[in-house]
């Protein structure tokens, strides 16, 4: 796992889990590091976009996210949001969790409430992980200690808030191309 990434993935949870404790949730946020290793950070909520979170609101965000990476040389990033998922530890099957790529997993009676983080770097380098969040009966709710994060460089992830350096990419070949 790449040290960098595993490093800035780490300080963003932290970041994240201070926002969750302190407004009881978590909305979107992006965290960026520019080529110059200044901090760029977005959050969709600020500007009024997480309020109404559909499909087509999710569309503009990472519409507007792949251009600003783009526009700021963002190189690395790590995004962290609320999520439902299904793990296998948690009693779904393999054939469940393969459905529910094309699904989802907000609907599923085992489905976990998660913090989700997805890092990358233009170098291919990625991480996921996520951070289950327990919510007591009368009780403020709390992330559990146990914050898991993988290498999946090289694997095929899937999902609206990968590969968001993929414009950036982009558009630095076509700048070396009009050269």
């Amino acid at each position: 796992m790449d040290q960098e990434l595993e490093k800035l993935a780490r300080k963003v949870m932290r970041i994240a889990e201070q926002r969750f404790n302190r407004d009881e949730g978590l909305h979107p946020l992006f965290y960026g590091v520019k080529d110059n290793n200044t901090r760029f950070v977005f959050d969709p909520h600020r500007l009024g976009l997480a309020e109404e979170y559909d499909e087509r609101t999710k569309t503009v965000i990472v519409d507007m996210v792949q251009m600003l990476f783009a526009l700021y040389s963002v190189k690395r990033y790590v995004y962290v949001s609320e999520a439902w998922a299904l793990f296998t530890e948690y009693g779904a099957t393999a054939e469940e969790i393969a459905a529910a790529v094309t699904i989802g997993a907000s609907r599923h009676p085992k489905r976990v409430e998660i913090i989700a983080i997805e890092a990358e770097d233009l170098d291919g380098n990625k991480i996921h992980g996520h951070q289950s969040i327990i919510r007591p009966a009368g009780g403020a709710p709390y992330l559990d200690d146990d914050l898991t994060l993988k290498d999946s460089s090289g694997w095929e992830t899937t999902g609206r808030f990968t590969g968001l350096l993929e414009f950036r990419k982009f558009r630095d070949n076509e700048l070396k191309e009009d050269k």
